[in-house]
């Protein structure tokens, strides 16, 4: 009988010594994570991330992304239309948000020429390409580009004298060195009257929302 009670207050002490054992354990794993990179849209408009992460985020909307580097400088490249922004953070280890506000600006030219405007186009400054075409409204936007690439629904528009248009740049492909656009944001902007005259200004910078009035003295 000694002997059973023995066996049996040992078993218990096992017990204890295990689970005591395992608690002890359990309390020690680790919940540590590596330093995360929170990025937020604020734009207005929804964004395609491509780097450090490739991600689309809806307008007011946020990803949390966590990269293999954590300290020092990481740049955020996201794009909206057909511009493309970057934005630079520094991580220092630690989690940090960055908060993307920039988007394409609208660009308004008013016609005071004295002749109806029927065409529009942009280019890089000194560029020997053109880029736009003919004044063209779909989906309630202004669209450039030539005649032969209308669509179904599309309506021929033309800025009569003494009026004005807005056109979204995030519309636009601008033929050129891509990463002097980006950089400097700089155009020339050229329209054309439907007496076959052309009009320009050059390397007008459009960083944000401008305003460009044409009159007869911008005559090349």
């Amino acid at each position: 009988m000694k002997k059973i009670t023995t066996f049996f207050i040992l078993v218990i002490l096992i017990c204890f010594v295990s689970c005591d054992t395992i608690t002890h354990y359990t309390v020690k794993v680790s919940a540590d994570k590596n330093p995360a990179l929170i990025i937020e849209n604020r734009t207005g408009y929804p964004v395609v991330v491509t780097a450090p992460v490739s991600s689309s985020i809806n307008n007011e909307a946020s990803t949390l992304f966590q990269p293999a580097v954590t300290r020092g400088t990481i740049s955020v490249t996201y794009r909206i239309g057909r511009i493309q922004f970057t934005e630079q953070v520094n991580m220092n280890n630690r989690d940090v948000t960055v908060t993307l506000t920039r988007s394409p600006p609208w660009l308004t030219v008013v016609n005071n020429t004295g002749v109806t405007i029927n065409n529009i186009f942009l280019r890089y400054p000194g560029s020997p390409r053109w880029s736009g075409g003919n004044i063209v409204i779909r989906e309630d936007r202004v669209r450039l580009g030539a005649s032969g690439g209308a669509q179904i629904g599309d309506i021929s528009g033309s800025i009569i004298n003494g009026n004005s248009m807005r056109i979204w740049l995030g519309d636009l492909v601008i033929s050129g060195d891509d990463n002097f656009y980006f950089t400097d944001y700089r155009y020339d902007v050229r329209i054309d009257d439907v007496q076959g005259n052309t009009y320009v200004k050059g390397d007008v910078q459009i960083i944000r929302d401008t305003t460009l009035p044409f009159t007869r003295s911008d005559k090349p």
